[in-house]
């Protein structure tokens, strides 16, 4: 990675990494906003709807899993543009899935497809925001969340929006698609090249291999902060 950046070149990768951060959060809402339509378009019981979404844990798990070996060996920038462009193409998929094929079994591919390019995305942004704040030099992350949250904000609102208004799921879909990769092709060229990359000739940091990458999730730590999050999972699903 570049390490001698202009004070403007760090504020526009700044900038830039609070937009990516909004646009997971933005796909996000769109595809909640639109279950309800998805679910009646389908004919799917609650039942069955609860085994299509489980396409979104899938894809998501195997995501996360495998996005430090992405990074590891293409950087952060290019694993953020590839993840926004996979979980775009969940979003058609799923669109097409629900509408014009009514099949369930598309819909879960599209959601998995969409949970895999989401997870490895939201990885390599994490990271990238952690080298972010290591370059301006203070906390930032938080503010990186908040715009996580104000995507899902904006997602929702046009969700809603599309529904009053009669707007079909796969044009919305569609616009949300080209919104996200207009926007992630404009702001992934602010980000420098090659956070988290591993140089395979460097004897201080030395790149690690699969099994050491792997290892982590046979980690206590991990595994004990897995399961607290499953326990707030299950509180937030059943707690309604």
């Amino acid at each position: 990675m570049n390490h001698s950046l202009s004070r403007r070149q760090i504020q526009l990768w700044r900038i830039a990494t609070y937009f990516i951060f909004a646009l997971p959060g933005f796909a996000v809402a769109t595809w909640v906003s639109r279950t309800p339509n998805i679910r009646d378009a389908l004919g799917a019981t609650t039942a069955e709807m609860g085994w299509i979404i489980f396409g979104l844990a899938v894809g998501s798990i195997f995501g996360l899993s495998s996005a430090s070996h992405f990074i590891a060996h293409k950087g952060g920038r290019y694993v953020i543009l590839t993840g926004l462009v996979i979980s775009s193409i969940g979003l058609i998929v799923i669109g097409i899935g629900s509408f014009w094929i009514t099949f369930s079994i598309v819909v879960f591919l599209g959601l998995a497809i969409f949970g895999f390019g989401n997870g490895i995305c939201n990885v390599a942004m994490n990271l990238e925001g952690t080298a972010v704040e290591k370059a301006v030099g203070k906390s930032l992350l938080t503010g990186f969340h908040a715009a996580f949250s104000l995507g899902t904000l904006l997602g929702a609102m046009l969700g809603a929006a599309a529904i009053k208004f009669g707007i079909i799921v796969p044009i919305h879909l569609m616009f949300v698609m080209m919104l996200i990769l207009v926007s992630v092709t404009y702001f992934y060229r602010l980000i420098p090249e090659g956070t988290g990359k591993e140089i395979g000739d460097d004897p201080v940091n030395p790149p690690m291999s699969t099994q050491e990458r792997m290892a982590i999730w046979r980690e206590r730590r991990t595994i004990l902060i897995g399961i607290v999050v499953l326990g707030m999972a299950f509180c937030g699903r059943f707690g309604k």
